[in-house]
């Protein structure tokens, strides 16, 4: 087991260096396991090395190479240690997809040790507060982070209001 001082150093590693977190800490739920490494190929490399870095991407792959496997995971490094009081939208072609992506971060994050898990935090007074924790968004209590789901558009001027008055510095589609 790992004492306090190794789990800060394991988090404070993760916050500045989100490699670490991607090859050393994250796992991908797989079934009859406790999750698998990350597979980093050229692909997926230069997605989250422009992810991390602040440059939009749209990556091009063949189906089932991992690239929600990437974004998830990439989204999932933001949520728990890359910024605070942010938002993070999750848009797909419908709302059930976009919800699956969110179920998806949730089970990389349950396969991380408990200690990175952010799911609840004490305040100054010693109660616990729990993150929201729902089909359609999820709040980080620790650094007030949120990822809402939102569904596609039916017309051009619905497409103009999704998002509209939000900010998010990170948009997944």
């Amino acid at each position: 087991d790992l004492t306090d001082e190794q789990r800060q150093g394991i988090i404070l590693e993760s916050v500045v260096n989100p490699w670490y977190f991607v090859r050393e800490c994250g796992r991908i739920p797989h079934q009859g396991t406790t999750g698998i490494p990350f597979m980093l190929h050229r692909a997926n490399l230069a997605s989250l090395y422009l992810f991390f870095n602040n440059v939009d991407n749209y990556l091009t792959i063949p189906r089932q190479k991992g690239k929600t496997v990437a974004a998830v995971t990439g989204t999932l490094w933001a949520y728990l240690l890359g910024t605070s009081n942010s938002q993070i939208m999750y848009i797909n072609k419908d709302l059930e997809a976009a919800n699956d992506n969110l179920q998806k971060l949730k089970e990389y994050r349950d396969s991380l040790p408990e200690y990175m898990r952010s799911k609840e935090a004490i305040d100054t007074e010693g109660n616990i507060i729990k993150g929201r924790d729902n089909v359609k968004s999820i709040t980080n209590p620790i650094n007030k982070n949120s990822i809402v789901t939102k569904p596609s558009a039916r017309s051009i001027e619905a497409a103009s209001k999704i998002g509209r008055g939000n900010s998010q510095p990170i948009q997944y589609f």
